[in-house]
């Protein structure tokens, strides 16, 4: 049986800001990177993931915020206090452009 390779996701590339000095998602997928790749449903398709820039997704946390998480169900993760700088170029997916938590410390 010939595998396929894994196509990887495409979207956007998003900033990341926080603590220069210490990690707090110790280990998550912030960790050490300026950057991630925003990809999921009515996201533009530019860049693909690279391991500089992992993929996640805007997604919601329980009580209906918006968030960005390596995974669409954000269950068991938290904020590590990182955050992604969305722009106005996915403003039909959130009702406002600015700072989202990024969810990417497992409880």
């Amino acid at each position: 049986m010939i595998e396929q390779p894994i196509q990887p996701r495409v979207g956007i590339q998003i900033g990341i800001v926080r603590d220069p000095e210490f990690d707090y998602s110790f280990g998550g997928i912030s960790a050490g990177r300026s950057r991630l790749t925003l990809v999921g449903r009515g996201v533009p398709e530019y860049f693909a993931e690279t391991p500089e820039a992992p993929a996640v997704y805007l997604t919601r946390d329980e009580i209906g915020r918006p968030i960005v998480c390596p995974e669409l169900d954000a269950s068991g993760y938290e904020n590590g206090g990182a955050y992604a700088i969305l722009g106005d170029n996915i403003a039909d997916l959130v009702p406002f452009y600015g700072a989202v938590p990024i969810h990417d410390r497992k409880r």
